[in-house]
């Protein structure tokens, strides 16, 4: 779901949608988390989530190592890395463990360019230019050719393993079967979804038949009538609203 920005920008604020609208995984910059773990209610809405995704900014090693503190049942991801191309790279930040950017997917390729000329390459610390390509990448924003400028350039970028970066795609998905789905009528989606749960290998279930939440009865109770009482105020009294059953 997408919240407002004003809500993003308020701990406050974001903490009661957190528990409101049932969120387990979200994505925020390292700031906004460290203001986050700075009150009482932002700590224990985010204890209510399975992952958390950081990006925008530098992950600084002050917020990480207290989110691991105050969220231990959390998994804290990192998406910033190279020129914050954190559609192409990603990693996991774990006790214990070095806080790093994140690790270049396989389907893409990061280059480092002369600045007047992206044909020619340059060795890794040597100022320069980044170009990130790949098989499962765009070539140009959708409704807006032109208007990009240089943001898309059409170069071959040598991949690895010495074929062309528009053609390294991973090999378990160079046959994978395409699908035309529509998020705005919806079209293709139901057949996807079949597809995908009967590609899908059978497990045990994750929860019993009758069990729809893992929220306790008083908590979600409690949550109806605060939603309410929100609602019939303003100004400062919604967030200072608690609800005991």
């Amino acid at each position: 779901m997408l919240v407002r920005d004003e809500t993003m920008r308020d701990p406050f604020a974001l903490a009661s949608a957190i528990v409101r609208f049932g969120i387990t995984r979200i994505m925020m910059t390292p700031s906004l988390l460290g203001a986050c773990l700075d009150c009482g209610e932002g700590v224990e809405a985010l204890r209510r989530l399975r992952l958390l995704v950081l990006c925008g900014e530098i992950a600084a090693p002050a917020i990480v190592e207290r989110a691991w503190k105050e969220l231990p049942a959390v998994r804290i991801g990192n998406l910033y890395s190279t020129a914050e191309c954190h559609d192409v790279a990603g990693g996991e930040l774990r006790p214990g463990k070095e806080i790093t950017c994140g690790v270049v997917a396989d389907f893409a390729e990061v280059h480092l360019c002369e600045p007047d000329d992206p044909s020619r390459l340059v060795p890794v610390g040597s100022p320069g230019r980044i170009l990130v390509g790949g098989g499962a990448l765009a070539r140009a924003c959708h409704g807006s050719a032109g208007e990009e400028g240089d943001g898309f350039l059409d170069v071959d970028l040598p991949a690895a393993d010495g074929r062309s970066g528009a053609a390294a795609v991973p090999a378990d998905l160079s046959d994978a079967p395409a699908h035309r789905i529509s998020a705005a009528t919806g079209a293709g989606v139901e057949e996807l979804v079949g597809r995908l749960i009967a590609a899908s290998p059978a497990g045990p279930p994750m929860y019993p038949d009758d069990r729809y939440t893992d929220q306790p009865q008083a908590l979600r109770v409690g949550e109806v009538i605060r939603g309410h009482a929100i609602r019939a105020t303003r100004e400062e009294l919604p967030q200072a609203m608690y609800v005991e059953v």
